[in-house]
């Protein structure tokens, strides 16, 4: 391979090396790991959700990611009351679940001595057996719910800051609440804040 050729300079020669360069750009409307807008060129910390202390806390207390509240059902609080069941019922259920399983595979075996066709109706009545169960501790998580309260308007005052109607909060209502609540006080810690970055979705507890 020959040498590259050289150029005469006014200070010497140089070698000609020439490179290329690819930038590329996800086409999305939304940041990476959060609902928020990216839009290019938005002001400073325009794109900031603003919630209260308490939810906060909240998000903190149950290990929560601000991403998993936009879900615009109550699956994710089903899920918080259904591990919050006292551990008598929660161990009840898996015994259960476990007992029907052992004892269906077990008469599976039995009735399939008498008549190979059985199979398929004791995998059925199985089936029966374990959706009824499912269905039981669904009534016990709904029971759960209409005792615990707090939970439940812990859970709605979060996702209701955060994902109203299961939109980013600053593509809904755009900090109004909190301005009518705060006063101008409200855009001097927006503007002044020192840890805020707008290269990045942050939560901001007020």
């Amino acid at each position: 391979m020959s040498a590259a050729p050289l150029l005469q300079g006014r200070t010497g020669e140089w070698e000609l090396v020439i490179g290329l360069e690819v930038h590329a750009q996800v086409i999305s409307q939304s940041k990476l790991f959060s609902g928020a807008a990216t839009a290019f060129g938005a002001g400073q910390n325009e794109q900031v959700s603003l919630v209260d202390a308490a939810v906060i806390k909240f998000l903190r207390r149950h290990a929560l990611a601000v991403e998993t509240l936009q879900r615009n059902d109550e699956s994710l609080l089903n899920e918080l009351l259904g591990a919050q069941l006292p551990e008598s019922v929660d161990e009840a259920m898996r015994a259960a679940d476990a007992a029907v399983r052992e004892r269906m595979e077990a008469l599976a075996v039995a009735v399939t001595a008498v008549d190979q066709t059985l199979a398929g109706a004791a995998e059925s009545t199985r089936g029966r057996m374990e959706r009824d169960l499912k269905n039981l501790r669904n009534k016990v998580v709904q029971a759960a719910k209409r005792r615990d309260q707090t939970l439940r308007r812990q859970f709605a005052r979060a996702q209701t800051q955060l994902f109203p109607s299961g939109t980013p909060q600053e593509r809904t209502i755009a900090g109004l609440f909190f301005l009518n609540r705060y006063g101008p006080a409200l855009i001097d810690r927006l503007v002044t804040d020192p840890t805020l970055d707008t290269r990045h979705h942050w939560v901001m507890a007020v």
